[in-house]
């Protein structure tokens, strides 16, 4: 499969883009480890803060890397984009999501 753009090109949209946008992606880094304290001391806002969080990341993704970086060499990635828009309001509109207090090894991976 021939792709669109060259390994450099890709390496230069993850380029720009760490350059440009770098503090917003550690306020979503911040966010999510913030998420990571609430599901381990069990708080009951946990569910709906990570479920806005994911949405937040969701079209984070779409907008910030999809849309302003990856479309300059890529015109597919107007059309992920877009997905990850759908996902990130599926994620918003949809009830807080439910997580499991067991010990299970299945769990535990997904924490990590």
């Amino acid at each position: 499969m021939t792709l669109p753009f060259t390994h450099d090109q890709f390496l230069e949209v993850f380029a720009a883009y760490n350059k440009s946008l770098w503090p917003g992606a550690v306020v979503l880094w911040l966010a999510t480890a913030w998420a990571i304290i609430l599901l381990v001391r069990h708080h009951v806002a946990a569910p709906r803060y990570i479920k806005w969080l994911l949405a937040a990341h969701w079209a984070w993704a779409a907008v910030a890397y999809h849309a302003a970086y990856f479309s300059k060499i890529n015109i597919a990635a107007w059309l992920f984009s877009g997905m990850f828009l759908i996902e990130a309001g599926l994620l918003a509109a949809g009830n807080p999501l439910k997580f499991a207090a067991d010990k299970s090894l299945r769990r535990r991976i997904g924490l990590g």
